[in-house]
């Protein structure tokens, strides 16, 4: 882990040093931080001062709704070129280098974990809309802390069914099937209690709630379950869930490290799609970007 250490030290030093030389850069982090700490305390403020109108239940099909879309971005990812946990820094120093590539795998891990931490930050900024459910400043830590666990254990999801599926159409194609027939159960109840209830969707979605159904959707069921649990106060659910999702992201992480030990190829392209996208962009280079996002 040597080597990797010693490449998180130097990308930390060499971002030190252009903050350095960039006053202009400085300054705009600066006023971002400032911007963020004033929405907190404002968020913060506003939370306090405002009671809950709609059960803390009612979040779970919100929750679920929002981390779907990112359910959605994983499988896209995972089919098209893979999910990027790397850096092309990354792929020049350590891809080469005589390094134990499971020690690379968890270093990109850990990478995206800090990377998911700022993806979900703006969840903090929702305490005022989010107290309208009985959700204090901490129960909004809850979201966010489950919003980076789903995010993760959805990366190394990404990055499984690209390393499974690259190359065949056929399994890609059973992806995309499994991908949308996990939801098959959940529609069926929704539809069969809205015929029950004369056509009220406000009633079959509170069917939906009182029923595990929701929560027993992989990866977006068990994370929005998992969060509204420890919101209720119902600690062992929680971990439950929580757990259950951990479980399957570990499984996940110990079968790309156990199987295929020479990764890199499966997520090289992903590394390198998103260089070209973020060098095309601060190029100007429109034609090369659309080429990128087309490859991407």
């Amino acid at each position: 882990m040597n080597s990797h250490l010693y490449l998180f030290r130097t990308s930390m030093k060499n971002r030190v040093k252009e903050l350095i030389h960039k006053p202009g850069k400085l300054m705009l982090y600066l006023l971002i931080i400032a911007v963020i700490v004033f929405s907190l305390i404002m968020s913060l403020v506003g939370a306090s001062h405002s009671e809950a109108t709609i059960p803390v239940s009612y979040l779970l099909p919100a929750y679920f709704a929002f981390l779907l879309l990112f359910y959605g971005i994983a499988i896209q990812k995972g089919l098209a070129s893979g999910n990027s946990i790397f850096e092309m820094s990354d792929v020049n120093l350590l891809f080469v280098s005589p390094v134990n590539p499971r020690a690379t795998l968890l270093y990109g891990l850990i990478r995206l974990i800090g990377t998911s931490f700022w993806a979900g930050f703006f969840l903090l900024f929702q305490s005022s809309t989010l107290a309208n459910f009985g959700v204090d400043f901490s129960g909004v830590f809850i979201l966010f802390g489950t919003f980076i666990l789903n995010l993760v254990v959805l990366t190394l999801l990404s990055l499984v069914i690209y390393s499974v599926t690259n190359g065949k159409p056929g399994r890609k194609l059973l992806v995309k099937i499994l991908a949308i027939a996990i939801f098959l159960p959940l529609l069926a109840f929704f539809l069969v209690r809205f015929a029950a209830a004369g056509g009220n969707p406000i009633s079959a979605l509170n069917d939906m709630i009182e029923v595990p159904i929701l929560a027993a959707t992989p990866f977006v069921g068990w994370t929005s379950a998992g969060a509204i649990s420890f919101l209720e106060g119902n600690l062992l659910a929680g971990f439950g869930w929580l757990g259950l999702l951990a479980l399957t992201g570990a499984g996940m992480f110990l079968y790309i490290m156990l199987s295929r030990s020479d990764y890199y190829e499966d997520v090289l392209i992903a590394t390198e799609t998103a260089f070209e996208k973020k060098r095309a962009a601060a190029e100007g280079d429109l034609q090369m970007s659309v080429a990128a996002n087309a490859r991407g």
